[in-house]
């Protein structure tokens, strides 16, 4: 038995349910095949947090076409503190009023605190240049000659945020500690590890970081955030199933799909691949993949990963005071060194509830590759440093009945896992922004790219661009209209 479909949707991250929920909307009858992802929703953790969509075109645009804004808005509240920034030997509590965190670094940093009113006033203003630079772009990553000629034009337009982090000027002001302490979250903000302000550029730095600050919230009542746009594409013409993609074929106009252990084929108009590990481009025949296919596929491999890292406690071991997301600074033992060590990168930390009552989990989170895991003494060493570190901010972790456990890293990345893999990209891969990775089309009209490979430079915010533009693709060639104009002109 074969069914068939307008639209498959794979993935279950948030650009997934995203393009879903949007296609669902226009009345799009498809399918969501999700591999394991939508197993780590999870309202405490900062994936299903909800950021605050004012002054994101992309976002408000988003949340208006699916009716969402007023739910979000009143389902949801603000995170007290924001984020604490913890060293060895202080703590820092940010909230999402940038006069309180002004106050707060000045209380906290003394001297190195200089320059930080200038900073904050710099980074509003370069996060909203970045703003009108993704209004006025066409589909990010352009793909196409006319496209690159045209993306590169508004680039220049808007230079001052495309250029070098560290030609800018924008950390020039700030003393070191403090400027260390904001290139920190860009990891688990984004989907590239930039550890030096000669990896970032300006948009890479400012749009994320000042997003965030300006009010990340969590929901109530268990809900989560892709589960809202989950919910509203099954309401509407979407299916969800679950199960692992074992091949994608494009046959005409058609793209035949399987999944694994099921006899029943599935046949799509298009496909939008919005999956971590690019699923369907990876199960395609190998004589069908052209060049650029086979590049993209290079391409769009992480270098790195976020390893997790679950210690569950009694709660009486949590430290009175201790907020809900930190970000543990070490400092760097050796200032003259260039980088910092995996011992020196920042962690960063979230508290949720155990799995019994009166029990804390804390999750854990530390960017490594493939090859540190190999050079640097392998998982089992890099997990005893994340516990030391952690014992430093709960110094009665031993009494408290720690249950330690990997919560992702290890194993099959299909399997259902209690956290999202957070893949870290190529900061090389855009010269023109530092924003992009590979493009939303393929070398195939009928199959589109959605997810972190397409912008991770963005955070948030790039995978509901990504979402959008492969949704408005999806749409186009599925219903033989025109494809829709860029946020400016919509």
């Amino acid at each position: 038995m074969t069914r068939h479909y307008e639209a498959v949707v794979i993935g279950g991250r948030l650009s997934a349910v995203v393009a879903a929920a949007l296609l669902a909307k226009r009345g799009v009858r498809g399918l969501l095949i999700d591999e394991g992802e939508l197993a780590s929703e999870d309202p405490h953790l900062l994936v299903d947090c909800v950021p605050a969509d004012g002054g994101s075109a992309v976002m408000q645009l988003v949340h208006r076409e699916l009716g969402l804004q007023d739910e979000l808005r009143n389902r949801s509240g603000p995170l007290d503190p924001l984020l604490q920034i913890v060293w060895p030997d202080q703590r820092l509590d940010l909230s999402d009023d940038p006069k309180s965190s002004m106050q707060e670094l000045h209380r906290g940093l003394g001297t190195h605190a200089r320059g930080v009113e200038t900073f904050f006033e710099r980074l509003e203003e370069a996060a909203s240049q970045v703003g009108e630079f993704l209004e006025h772009a066409g589909e990010l990553p352009a793909s196409g000659y006319f496209n690159r000629r045209s993306a590169r034009t508004n680039a220049r337009r808007y230079e001052a945020v495309t250029q070098g982090l560290d030609q800018s000027g924008l950390l020039a002001e700030l003393d070191p500690l403090a400027a260390e302490l904001f290139m920190a979250p860009l990891t688990y903000l984004t989907y590239i590890e930039d550890r030096t302000a000669g990896e970032a550029s300006v948009a890479r730095f400012a749009r994320p970081l000042a997003r965030f600050l300006s009010g990340t919230r969590s929901l109530r009542n268990g809900r989560t955030l892709r589960g809202i746009f989950s919910d509203v594409a099954e309401r509407r013409a979407f299916e969800v199933q679950h199960g692992a993609l074992e091949s994608a074929e494009p046959k005409g106009r058609q793209v035949h799909l399987r999944l694994a252990g099921n006899s029943d084929g599935i046949t799509a108009e298009a496909i939008i691949d919005a999956s971590g590990e690019l699923s369907a481009l990876g199960v395609l025949p190998y004589q069908k993949r052209r060049k650029d296919l086979s590049e993209t596929l290079q391409t769009a491999r992480p270098r790195a990963t976020l390893h997790v890292l679950g210690i569950e406690v009694d709660d009486a071991a949590i430290p009175p005071g201790m907020g809900h997301h930190l970000l543990l600074l070490n400092g760097r033992r050796d200032p003259s060194r260039a980088e910092p060590d995996a011992a020196d990168r920042p962690i960063w930390l979230t508290r949720r509830p155990g799995q019994n009552p009166g029990r804390t989990q804390l999750v854990v989170a530390h960017p490594v590759s493939a090859a540190w895991t190999h050079a640097g003494g392998g998982l089992d060493a890099l997990e005893a440093m994340m516990k030391g570190r952690v014992e430093r901010i709960v110094p009665f972790l031993a009494d408290g009945r720690p249950e330690i456990r990997p919560l992702c890293g290890r194993g099959s990345m299909r399997s259902a896992r209690p956290v999202l893999n957070h893949p870290l990209f190529e900061p090389g891969l855009d010269p023109d922004t530092g924003l992009g990775g590979v493009a939303c089309r393929t070398s195939m009209k009928n199959v589109f790219i959605a997810g972190p490979a397409v912008l991770p430079g963005l955070g948030v915010e790039g995978e509901y661009f990504a979402a959008l533009q492969a949704a408005d693709a999806c749409e186009a060639l599925i219903k033989g209209t025109k494809p829709k104009r860029g946020l400016a002109q919509r």
